[in-house]
């Protein structure tokens, strides 16, 4: 199990990886910005790869997505930067905010999340409130058939997660961790199941299966492969782990730069193999 195999790419080694961007790299659309260039490869499923190119033309990183349905408002704050490479991208935000023009502090609660095509957007105007595509991809992963079971697997007498509650792990930093370090994308929630679909032979046979899941501060989309998830749960099944938390930006982005058009969404855009 893997951010990639949770999309369908059975990667397992360098070597797979390796094989796997020599496949995909002419299928890519080569999107061109101030710090590098993104390949962009979309397969009809909606999973999505993102190679990162540098000004010499190597690659010095690859990002997993699946573009889903989910939709959800997110006060954006401000960028989280980890000294990796120039094209990787991460935004602090909050979920739900009471106060559009000022998010900060007024949501349900802050979160991290990864973009893979942050630097698209590099004059992005913060703090502003726009709508997001999130995507959790698992590390662990349970799953109850109603709220009734999930109560009932909970009963203990000790303090337990609301059916549908959402704990963003990613912002704990240890008091041992080095000085600067960065919060993560991770987040820890429980969320009902709106609609599960499996897709199938993605790459060499690669298939996972899409979750529709409400939880506290709107959907999320949940890619899990089937050593995660053996089976596809029921409308109204409740799920629950920890996860990778990715998304994109499928509003309009108010841009610093009034000479730069704004960001506009691709996710209306028609779909079509291997491109944009």
């Amino acid at each position: 199990m893997s951010n990639f195999s949770n999309i369908g790419f059975p990667v397992q080694t360098d070597e797979d990886l390796d094989q796997l961007i020599e496949t995909i790299a002419p299928r890519c659309e080569r999107l061109k910005t101030e710090r590098g260039i993104y390949l962009a490869y979309h397969h009809e499923s909606g999973a999505s790869l993102w190679l990162q190119v540098d000004a010499q033309n190597s690659l010095i990183g690859i990002s997993p997505h699946f573009q889903g349905t989910s939709r959800r408002r997110v006060g954006l704050i401000r960028d989280i930067d980890r000294g990796y490479s120039p094209l990787d991208g991460a935004l602090y935000g909050w979920a739900e905010p009471q106060n559009e023009d000022a998010p900060e502090d007024t949501g349900s609660y802050p979160f991290v999340f990864d973009l893979p095509d942050r630097w698209r957007m590099p004059r992005l105007n913060l703090p502003q409130t726009v709508d997001v595509q999130l995507t959790a991809s698992p590390y662990e992963l349970q799953v109850y058939s109603d709220e009734a079971a999930y109560d009932a697997s909970t009963d203990t007498g000790e303090p337990k997660f609301a059916s549908e509650s959402f704990v963003p792990s990613g912002l704990f930093i240890s008091e041992d961790a080095p000085e600067g370090t960065q919060p993560e994308s991770y987040g820890m929630f429980y969320g009902t199941v709106l609609s599960a679909e499996q897709h199938s032979d993605v790459y060499k046979g690669g298939h996972f299966t899409h979750l529709l899941v409400r939880t506290l501060g709107g959907e999320i989309d949940v890619v899990a492969d089937d050593t995660i998830l053996p089976e596809t749960p029921q409308i109204g099944a409740i799920i629950g782990g920890s996860f990778w938390l990715s998304g994109r930006i499928v509003s309009d982005a108010k841009l610093d730069d009034p000479l730069q058009k704004e960001f506009k969404t691709t996710a209306k855009k028609k779909k079509r193999f291997g491109l944009f």
